[in-house]
């Protein structure tokens, strides 16, 4: 996994070919995607980013609750990077029934077998053995292909390598990890609206890789809500358990600047942990991708100093073994 995330810049060279190419892949400007875990990432950075094109993320089975004609005003497709998540198979099957247009982004697996039979476009992942969660990357281009967002990926293709898996960020990496596994704290992710993917996927690397539970939330909506949930513990002094790390970036309205700094302030003086992390970058891609090189490096090390292995999902492959007994 070390080497996974060291090399996370190169799955930006992926060059992608549709195989199965079909005329009405190029009509759509709104698309259904359904995956589940890290193979819908991309699509949330995706819909946090592009706002003229409509997309619905669907992280569950069958499909959304809309009228068959609606359906069909949409461009259906289906990510998984294994190509056998149970979800994505159900709602895919659906989406046939219902005769949708259908797009497959997948490494290999059920999936790949159903795109190659049904002659159904499909974009093949690399399968260099990578955790979903870690082929961001890859699915992200993959996306950003069947979407059509040409300006997105023309910045993918020229991201500035130097602000990825750096010595500065490897340090920082390091301590952070540190604190968090020194003092067994539980972190909470924070960050405007327009970076609420960006929190997510911050809290899945630290589940997955970090093998601790943590949260995430967005302001300005927190604000009205979460912070008032510390007043009682605080009295009962479980404030020490966790620890609010929020991304700020300098291009953020500034009212959400000070509420990040106000929302320090008061958290401070609860005795509550607090750090203030900038994103670094010239545009979004930049600042979201790097983010989540750092992301990856910190859960990296927290699984190592809890003497955990930071690439097995043990729980999660047991709740499958479970499934598939049913």
């Amino acid at each position: 996994m070390k080497e996974d995330i060291k090399n996370f810049i190169q799955q930006f060279e992926f060059q992608p070919k549709i195989q199965n190419r079909k005329d009405y892949l190029a009509k759509y400007k709104n698309f259904i995607i359904a995956g589940m875990g890290g193979s819908h990432l991309a699509a949330d950075l995706i819909k946090d980013n592009i706002s003229p094109t409509k997309i619905i993320i669907h992280s569950n089975y069958q499909l959304p609750s809309l009228e068959k004609e609606e359906l069909k005003k949409y461009l259906f497709i289906a990510s998984s990077y294994s190509g056998n998540t149970e979800e994505t198979l159900s709602a895919l099957k659906i989406a046939q029934k219902n005769k949708m247009d259908i797009a497959i982004i997948t490494a290999g697996g059920k999936l790949l077998k159903i795109a190659q039979r049904k002659e159904l476009p499909y974009i093949q992942l690399p399968a260099n053995d990578i955790q979903p969660r870690l082929a961001i990357g890859y699915s992200l281009i993959a996306m950003l292909t069947f979407t059509r967002q040409k300006e997105s990926l023309s910045k993918l293709y020229n991201l500035n390598e130097n602000i990825f898996s750096n010595r500065s960020m490897l340090l920082s990496a390091q301590n952070i990890a540190k604190k968090i596994t020194e003092k067994k704290l539980i972190p909470l992710i924070y960050s405007s609206k327009s970076f609420s993917s960006l929190t997510y996927i911050w809290k899945i690397n630290f589940n997955e890789t970090g093998k601790i539970p943590t949260f995430s939330n967005v302001f300005p909506e927190l604000n009205h809500n979460e912070m008032q949930g510390f007043e009682v513990l605080t009295k009962n002094k479980i404030y020490k358990n966790f620890f609010i790390i929020m991304l700020q970036d300098k291009q953020m309205l500034s009212s959400i600047q000070q509420r990040i700094k106000f929302t320090q302030k008061i958290y401070t003086s609860l005795g509550l942990e607090t750090k203030i992390i900038n994103l670094s970058g010239q545009n979004y891609w930049e600042k979201v991708l790097s983010s989540i090189n750092l992301s990856q490096w910190i859960s990296y090390y927290i699984a190592l100093n809890y003497h955990l292995e930071p690439e097995k999902v043990n729980l999660v492959e047991k709740f499958k073994k479970l499934l598939a007994k049913k």
